[in-house]
């Protein structure tokens, strides 16, 4: 039979790796849980700025375009000054964009400038010419290839960046998923140790209380003799 300190540091033990093992599971949740909030902080104070950014770029360089084109049919001086107050506008964003993209979108920011670089060039040898100038046509012409490669910049960041506001979500997402299901095993598991663990020393408890009566019950039935064969 068992010393009663053998089977004490056996129940010792088990509580000590149930604790353990609850204080894992809480600790698997609380990564989970850091994991999650960064995420979402990165989402929040990085790539949905970016993404508002990218969008007010593509709005700007639209107005400064309908403004041109108004001042150059009507030639009315308001509309002139709505095409530089959208300039200055565009122009902020474009530097808030710089300071914000990483560098995997740095490229593109950089193409995207020089394609914006490239249209004003255009732009000021429209305003430089006279009214009716038989050259405006041409010009226009020639600015469209600028046009195009400043929206197809414009549009492919603002996809990148949408992927990465997608993936940060989805990955925080299944890293707290994973957590909690880890998590709850271990508490499981535990709990089931921890059970095994009182049920086995219950068992035993009775095993042992049960063995002097059996040994009393054997010592005091009488012996039976058999006959001698003849």
């Amino acid at each position: 039979m068992r010393s009663p300190s053998s089977m004490a540091s056996r129940l010792w033990r088990g509580c000590v790796v149930f604790a353990l093992l609850i204080v894992g599971s809480g600790a698997l949740i609380y990564s989970g849980v850091r994991y999650q909030d960064a995420a979402i902080r990165n989402e929040v104070q990085n790539i949905h700025p970016l993404e508002i950014t990218c969008l007010e770029i593509q709005a700007g360089f639209a107005q400064i375009q309908a403004s041109l084109g108004a001042y150059i049919l009507t030639r009315t001086p308001q509309f002139l000054g709505f095409y530089h107050s959208s300039l200055s506008q565009l122009d902020l964003a474009l530097k808030k964009e710089r300071r914000s993209a990483g560098k995997q979108l740095q490229p593109d920011v950089i193409t995207q400038q020089r394609a914006l670089a490239t249209w004003l060039t255009f732009a000021d040898r429209v305003l430089a010419l006279p009214p009716g100038s038989p050259a405006l046509p041409r010009i226009s012409l020639e600015s469209y290839p600028s046009a195009i490669a400043f929206y197809t910049v414009s549009f492919r960041m603002l996809a990148q960046v949408r992927a990465a506001s997608q993936r940060a979500i989805s990955s925080a997402e299944h890293v707290l998923s994973q957590t909690v299901a880890w998590s709850a095993g271990v508490a499981t598991l535990a709990m089931l140790l921890a059970l095994l663990a009182a049920f086995g020393h219950h068992t035993r408890h009775h095993q042992a209380a049960a063995r002097p009566d059996l040994h009393r019950a054997t010592a005091s039935r009488p012996e039976i003799t058999r006959p001698a064969r003849t």
